[in-house]
């Protein structure tokens, strides 16, 4: 009964968000504009080569500031049951590159303003010190 309204509020915050990421080193998720998204992660990318620094080093730094971060994609060749299968992660650049950058940030319904805020200028803050 609530999840048109879970759905709103998420795609109000992912408004807030995309807006906060414009012109930054953070690249927001890409929604077809034919497409509505419910937003259940809010997955953004950057690229660690280019900031100099890495992944863990960003999610220990918002974890040091009560923001935790989540890694939600392993492409499917570095599971352990395929992974035995031998495949070369060179095979795969695209998702390599992808499995690199990627990490989503807090989403939720009741994200009030003041944590959204929190997320936007830790995130931004921590990777202009990286």
């Amino acid at each position: 009964q609530r999840i048109d309204s879970f759905i709103q509020q998420r795609n109000s915050i992912a408004a807030r968000y995309n807006e906060a990421f414009a012109s930054t080193q953070v690249a927001a998720p890409r929604i077809d504009a034919n497409c509505i998204s419910a937003f259940h992660l809010y997955i953004v990318r950057c690229d660690f080569t280019n900031l100099g620094s890495t992944r863990v080093q960003l999610f220990q730094k918002m974890k040091d500031v009560g923001v935790l971060l989540n890694l939600h994609y392993i492409p499917i060749y570095r599971q352990p049951f395929f992974a035995k299968m031998g495949f070369d992660p060179k095979t795969f650049p695209n998702a390599e590159r992808y499995y690199e950058q990627a990490f989503s940030i807090p989403m939720y319904a009741d994200l009030t303003e003041t944590d959204q805020t929190t997320v936007i200028s830790s995130l931004l803050n921590a990777l202009s010190t990286q």
